[in-house]
This record gives C-alpha cells, structure tokens and sequence, in this order.
C-alpha cells in the first residue's frame, strides 16, 4: 500500500488546535472512534465477512471439482462464520489518526474541519511523515506499527484488500481446511488493521492521507503504550500517549512533540472566516521562536482565495 506521495500536504484545524500547535510544538493523533465521521472504519469491518465466507466457498468449491471432499465437510463454514464474528468482536483496537489532504484551499474543508472556514489550513512537508514509513507486515498485523497512506475510497480498492494484500487469492484446493483457516483469520486481521485507509466514495474530494497508530485493546488493558513502539529509532520527536477531556468525553491522543516541528512547516492558510491578521500570525509564530522577525520567509501566510461568508 505504498503509493507517491505530494510534497506538501495540509492540515484543516481550528483555531485552538493550530494555537496549541504551535505552542506546544506538537501535533496530536486523535482516537478515531471519538471523530465526528460515525462510519469510520466500518466499511471494511461492514465487509470483511462477506469476503472471508466467500473465500471459504470458493475453496470448499475448489475442492468438490478437483474431486475432493472437505476434510472436515460444510460444518466449517459455520466455524469459519464464528471466528470472524469472534476476531470483530473480542480483537477491538484503539486507532489514532492525524489526517491531512492534497488540497490547501478547500471549501468543503474549510466547513468541515476548520471551524466553518474560521481556522486555518498548515502546509506541512510530508518528510514529517515518512519517516514513521514501515512495510513490516508483523507490525502492522499486531496493529503495532505507525503507518502513513493515502486513503481510498472505491469499492475494487476494499476488493482489492481482501484478495490481494490480505492473501485470500493465494487460498487453493492443495491446502487442508486448517490452513485455509489460519489464512482467512490471518487476512481478517490484516483487514482490520488497515480499515483507518478506506473511506467511502463521498469523501474522496478530500484527497486524504492518514497518519494513524493502533494498538488492540486488550493490550492496552496488559498496560502496552503505543507511545513506546519507535523507542528504537532515530528520530528528532518524541511521543507521549495521554488523554484529555473534550466536551465531557474522556478521549485518548498520541501527541508526536518536536523541537524542529516548524521546520516541516512551510505555510500557512487563513480560513475564508478568519478573523486574524496576517501581521498577527507572523508576531505570535515569532514570539514562539518558530521565524526569526518580519522578514523571514520560512513559513509563508497567506489568506485563503474561498469566497465564504
């Protein structure tokens, strides 16, 4: 899932989130379960058992025309039916995203993510992000792993998921039925792990790419921290695991705080609404050490060309 990534990628927010930004040199991954999008992730979740039953038939018939009989006959279709019920509903995982799009100056998401067009979009250089790259398969199967993609948004790419990179196409009648098994729950969770990168087609003006972490929950319950899986790498930020209170909701975050973090930032938007000043953004950005004075071009500002009232 890997695919060419812009060099700039934008960041819609509020005015208190690019504030909090800015002051605490941090950005934070948010629990996606608490966003205003009710479908997140069940998309794929909403498909997976169709998709794993129908894999198991396909093999079942795989079977019957090569001349062979189910070791274990049509009884495991409803064994297979319970262990993707079982993985949906024991293996949850707690998923935090930080979402970014390829378009700076956006109507709809001036509206949607940036206080009805009152905050500000913030260029970001997706080096940033690329640095938390990884392809390694067992981390992201143990929902481990920090991973950052672009979304997708149609229906041959949640197909495409199922057979192709989770493994259901390599399924065949030279395997026994407890092979196949471990396969099909073995694309269920590679399935699941990947759920925060497909959205339904409605959303696919925003050209949305994702940085997400996740771990299950049952983990977090053991006490495992999703802060602590790039202890090991050489990077110039760190991550805290916290949480905070938003509207009364008790909410989980991973906030990746850095130092350097204006440097990977290269402009800034004003929302078609917002009340703020070009001169007052550069004054606040240099009272934050974040450019040297007025004339300081390392972060541009710019007031948004959306005509919104």
């Amino acid at each position: 899932m890997s695919y060419y990534c812009p060099r700039k990628l934008y960041h819609y927010c509020s005015e208190d989130t690019f504030f909090n930004i800015v002051k605490t040199n941090s950005i934070w991954l948010s629990d996606v379960s608490k966003s205003n999008d009710s479908s997140e992730l069940k998309w794929v979740k909403g498909n997976c058992k169709y998709y794993i039953l129908d894999a198991w038939v396909n093999y079942a018939k795989s079977l019957e025309k090569a001349g062979h009989l189910l070791d274990a006959n049509f009884d495991e279709y409803e064994k297979v039916a319970n262990l993707v019920d079982n993985i949906y509903n024991n293996e949850t995982e707690k998923c935090w995203v930080f979402s970014l799009s390829e378009k700076k100056d956006d109507l709809g998401q001036w509206r949607g993510y940036a206080n009805d067009g009152c905050g500000v979009s913030i260029e970001f250089k997706s080096s940033l992000f690329k640095k938390l790259l990884t392809d390694d398969w067992i981390q992201t199967i143990t929902g481990s792993a920090f991973r950052f993609e672009k979304i997708l948004y149609k229906e041959k790419d949640v197909e495409d998921l199922f057979h192709n990179i989770s493994g259901l196409s390599k399924i065949n009648s030279g395997m026994n039925s407890d092979e196949v098994i471990k396969r099909l729950t073995h694309a269920t969770i590679i399935a699941l792990a990947l759920a925060p990168f497909y959205k339904k087609s409605a959303f696919s003006e925003e050209k949305e790419w994702r940085l997400t972490s996740s771990l299950p929950t049952k983990l977090l319950l053991e006490g495992e921290r999703p802060d602590k899986k790039l202890a090991d790498l050489d990077l110039d930020y760190k991550l805290n695991y916290e949480y905070s209170l938003s509207k009364s909701n008790l909410v989980s975050h991973i906030s990746l705080i850095s130092e350097n973090l204006h440097k990977y930032i290269s402009a800034i938007y004003l929302g078609p609404k917002c009340k703020w000043s070009i001169t007052d953004v550069k004054l606040f950005l240099i009272s934050q050490g974040w450019i040297k004075d007025q004339n300081d071009n390392s972060i541009e500002i710019h007031y948004s060309e959306a005509t919104y009232r």
